[in-house]
């Protein structure tokens, strides 16, 4: 039997689950690969959180665009 999938997720965290969940919910079929059981890497660890490792002193800094970009949205 051959099965397929339209995306493939790698990383079984709380992020790649929650992709996974809001594509599955909207019929696409999707595979989560995880090298041991979901949430339990560095999800259990850092919860998802996308932490800056180095100063944010540029406004065009990338990664401090992305990360405002992501506060906005939680809000």
């Amino acid at each position: 039997m051959q099965r397929t999938t339209d995306v493939v997720i790698v990383g079984g965290g709380i992020i790649g689950c929650a992709i996974a969940y809001a594509l599955q919910k909207r019929g696409i079929k999707v595979a989560v690969l995880e090298e041991t059981a979901l949430g339990k890497q560095s999800s259990s660890a850092a919860v998802g959180l996308l932490a800056p490792i180095r100063p944010l002193s540029s406004q065009s800094d990338p990664f401090k665009v992305l990360q405002l970009a992501s506060l906005a949205r939680f809000h």
